[in-house]
């Protein structure tokens, strides 16, 4: 969900992965497949400023599980206007 306007602040929430030590948080450009974030959290509760992406672009958010076998494949993606 989105932050306060102006903020380019996303709120991403996600169900937790059995067996995920960590996840990885991306976000790219719809526009251009610009990469604005790629983050390995241990929380599926978040906040991002997308400090690089511009306010009113539409960028496309996945999430991965990670632990020691290795990284999942993305979930759904989801599509999100910056604030």
């Amino acid at each position: 969900m989105p932050g306060a306007a102006g903020s380019k602040t996303v709120i991403a929430d996600w169900d937790d992965a059995r067996r995920a030590d960590s996840y990885r948080f991306r976000a790219v450009t719809k526009a251009d497949g610009k990469e604005v974030a790629n983050e390995i959290i241990s929380d599926s509760q978040i906040s991002f400023v997308l400090a690089k992406a511009a306010a009113g672009a539409v960028v496309v958010l996945t999430v991965t599980g990670r632990n020691s076998a290795g990284e999942s494949p993305a979930g759904n993606a989801v599509e999100i206007a910056v604030p």
